[in-house]
């Protein structure tokens, strides 16, 4: 039996016979693709490729063979079809399974949209989870605790930033200005003014020229201060800096901190209030303290302030017989008339190792009074990037020396400004300039005109935003809620005592003119604080995130699961399926073997149309 040049003999493939050498004389049958007599010869390919040895390899076809039971059969060579029909086969994801084995069109069509709008489904719900988790939502937790605590530092300044006694150090202007603002000398003038006023209401001479002669008549040399450089510009026509008029005393207490800035800082250190004076009694718990347990600072505004601070110091008991107990001779006889128009300290109680800024956040304490400090400490532990923004106090503290607060942030950043963009430095901010100086050679001090107004066109940019500084609230800080209560102190027999004690520290020379002094202005010489824990209570709040990572992995995967049914396996299914598809559209090669069976493929094509042809001429 032969078929297309195949000979097959007893149920056997026999070699091929090339088109070219079959000579059979006979039409052959229907068999051989013969239909009628009169039906030209039609010859059918074999179903097969040949080989260099023209033998049969079958299948000769590139679509995938399949098993007896229908299934991919692997050990055929790989197309698209394949690996589609392969991994719908054999893949654990719901739904299309059910679209390859369904015998209808009905049937793979309806399982076909119901997959469909389970995708669609998925994929809303995912934009919403991931929508959700990038938000990056974050919570507060409270949760209190109870222990020994570390007691904070304290902070206190006179008011007074000069001692009479003291003021024929300072500089010829300030010394002239010293002179001007005694009561006496103001007070004459404000009479004179309010006589020349009453004439001068009739004529109608504004309030600003009458300002601007009381100012002249108490000689002040003010070139060299802010006043005339702040009124001169910088200011909208919409502010109220510029429509609204200065009170004379204002302008006489800028001009007064400007001249005592002014002053070199040895000589300001030495005009101010020293602690070996102010200090009668100060304890911890019971245990003495001495002026050498306070350092030092200045401040622009009231002069010398002190700081009290030791990690020694701990809270292992509430109540004020367990906290600091400080009793202070302020000194009223030193007190700068016409310049410090009060009695008292200001106080600032702050973490350890923070810079304090008593005059922004400190707090008045009169003088005759005992006040009664009581703490609550809190502890707050803000979350960073990516949830919201915070500053890591390492880094500030190991260029400053000092913690890191958003104030003490603000301020280093605004003295920065004025030294980078006017060459000069700030001498209000002494403190933060030495500090600054530790990590950068510092320029001269704005004092001239120039400089001035370059210093203030800084300031007023940095208010209205135009210059700006990266200062966010520290990721972990310490606060000490406050409150406070006070009662007059001391008593008549008290005073008399606490006077005694500081006649035989300093001497009966000093003593002289208080013994004099009635009871009410005596006692306006002392103040006594007392600062403790109320309770060893205290409160730790932290950010968290609302929705963590394996809330977020379990959502994901419960979302998948339920619209499509995919689990974490058949995730794998389907990456391995897409890396399948890209490896056999970018790496597909024919092999040798695949080569030549394409070659030997060609070849027969070509006989068979010769051996077609000829016999067709025959």
């Amino acid at each position: 039996m032969s078929r297309g040049g195949l000979q097959i003999y007893n149920g056997r493939e026999t070699d091929y016979i090339p088109p070219s050498d079959y000579t059979n004389p006979y039409l052959p049958g229907k068999q051989y693709g013969y239909n009628n007599y009169n039906s030209p010869i039609r010859y059918e390919d074999p179903d097969g490729a040949y080989n260099n040895k023209n033998r049969l390899n079958q299948p000769r076809s590139d679509e995938p063979a399949y098993s007896e039971s229908g299934s991919v059969n692997d050990k055929q060579p790989w197309s698209y079809r394949k690996i589609c029909r392969r991994f719908a086969e054999r893949t654990s994801m719901q739904g299309i399974p059910y679209i390859h084995a369904s015998k209808t069109w009905f049937s793979k069509g309806a399982w076909t949209l119901i997959f469909l709008v389970g995708t669609g489904g998925m994929i809303f719900h995912l934009f919403y989870l991931f929508s959700v988790y990038l938000a990056y939502p974050k919570q507060t937790k409270v949760e209190l605790g109870f222990g020994a605590l570390p007691f904070p530092s304290v902070t206190f300044c006179s008011v007074n930033p000069i001692r009479q006694s003291m003021a024929k150090l300072a500089g010829e202007e300030l010394r002239e200005l010293l002179e001007e603002v005694k009561p006496a000398n103001v007070q004459k003038l404000y009479q004179d003014e309010i006589e020349d006023a009453l004439g001068e209401i009739v004529a109608g001479i504004g309030p600003l020229i009458r300002k601007k002669r009381f100012l002249d008549k108490l000689k002040v040399n003010r070139s060299s201060t802010r006043v005339e450089v702040e009124e001169s510009e910088h200011f909208g026509e919409d502010d109220w800096e510029r429509i609204g008029t200065k009170d004379e005393a204002d302008e006489i207490y800028e001009n007064f901190y400007s001249l005592y800035n002014a002053e070199p800082r040895h000589k300001r250190l030495r005009m101010g209030h020293e602690i070996e004076s102010m200090l009668i009694k100060c304890s911890f718990a019971g245990r003495s303290c001495y002026p050498g347990n306070f350092t030092q600072i200045t401040n622009s505004h009231f002069g010398n302030c002190y700081t009290l601070q030791t990690s020694l110091f701990k809270s292992r008991r509430s109540g004020p017989d367990q906290g600091l107990e400080v009793i202070l001779f302020l000194q009223n006889h030193e007190f700068i008339r016409g310049i410090t128009n009060g009695n008292g300290i200001q106080m600032m109680v702050h973490d350890r190792n923070v810079m304090p800024h008593p005059y922004d956040q400190g707090i008045a304490i009169a003088s005759g009074s005992e006040s009664m400090v009581g703490l609550k400490l809190l502890r707050i532990n803000r979350l960073g990037k990516p949830y919201a923004t915070c500053q890591d106090v390492a880094e500030f503290q190991k260029l400053y020396g000092a913690k890191y607060t958003r104030m003490s942030c603000q301020k280093f950043c605004e003295a920065i400004l004025i030294m980078d963009t006017c060459n000069c430095t700030d001498p209000f901010k002494e403190e933060i300039n030495l500090k600054i100086g530790n990590t950068r050679e510092l320029p001269h001090e704005c004092r001239s005109q120039k400089d001035s107004k370059c210093m203030v066109s800084t300031e007023r940019r940095y208010e209205t935003g135009d210059l700006k500084c990266a200062c966010d609230d520290p990721c972990e800080e310490t606060k000490y809620v406050k409150s406070i209560s006070a009662r007059q102190w001391p008593s008549k027999h008290y005073a008399d005592l606490l006077l005694d004690i500081l006649c035989n520290k300093r001497g009966r020379t000093e003593c002289d003119s208080y013994e004099k002094a009635d009871d009410r202005l005596l006692a306006q010489n002392f103040v006594k604080l007392n600062i403790y824990f109320e309770d060893l209570n205290y409160q730790n709040i932290t950010e968290e995130p609302d929705y963590q990572d394996s809330q977020f992995a379990s959502d994901v995967g419960g979302t998948v699961g339920l619209w499509i049914g995919l689990s974490a396996l058949s995730l794998v299914e389907v990456f391995q399926f897409i890396a399948e598809i890209i490896n056999y559209t970018c790496c597909r090669r024919k092999s040798p073997r695949d080569q030549q069976r394409q070659n030997d493929k060609k070849q027969n094509e070509s006989e068979m149309k010769g051996f077609r042809n000829q016999n067709l001429k025959q």
